[in-house]
């Protein structure tokens, strides 16, 4: 078994780089797929709970729930070099501990799964709400910039955590 800390070999060359869109039969997922998979550089594979309507024949689905064993099995069979997790819940009807549920935990896991299986490349959606935005904030934020202490929403706890 080779050590976690080695970064995950390039597949060979000609060989497409396998992708994982979480969130793909979902708006923004729909239109990411549907860029990528004309790329013969990339082999795309969805992993989403819901049904991929019009899914493109080159494109592979998984309909799990990203938390589970089969999401974690899709990183386990195979040589991943990068994961767009756009599969969050922006519901502002949503119980809290669903949200954190899915938001933070499904998240954490993904993560796991990208360290386990030494996945080099993580791109995460993320929302200016982590902020809040507020007037007196500048039109660029970087990473350092403090984060707000109060919430008028819901979901900001568990978009900080993320």
């Amino acid at each position: 078994m080779t050590s976690p800390s080695l970064p995950a070999a390039e597949p060979p060359m000609g060989t497409p780089r396998k992708l994982v869109l979480t969130g793909i039969s979902g708006r923004l997922g729909r239109i990411v797929a549907r860029a990528l998979h004309r790329d013969p550089t990339w082999h795309l594979i969805g992993i989403d709970r819901r049904p991929f309507i019009g899914k493109p024949k080159d494109v592979e689905h998984h309909q799990v729930d990203l938390r589970t064993k089969r999401a974690r099995d899709v990183f386990r069979h195979g040589d991943i070099t990068a994961l767009v997790h756009l599969g969050v819940r922006h519901d502002p009807r949503a119980r809290a501990a669903e949200a954190y549920s899915w938001n933070v935990t499904g998240t954490s896991r993904l993560l796991e799964y990208c360290q386990a299986y030494r996945v080099p490349k993580v791109v995460l959606l993320s929302s200016a709400d982590v902020y809040g935005p507020r007037p007196e904030n500048p039109q660029f934020l970087t990473e350092d910039a403090p984060l707000p202490v109060s919430y008028t929403h819901l979901t900001l706890p568990t978009n900080r955590e993320v």
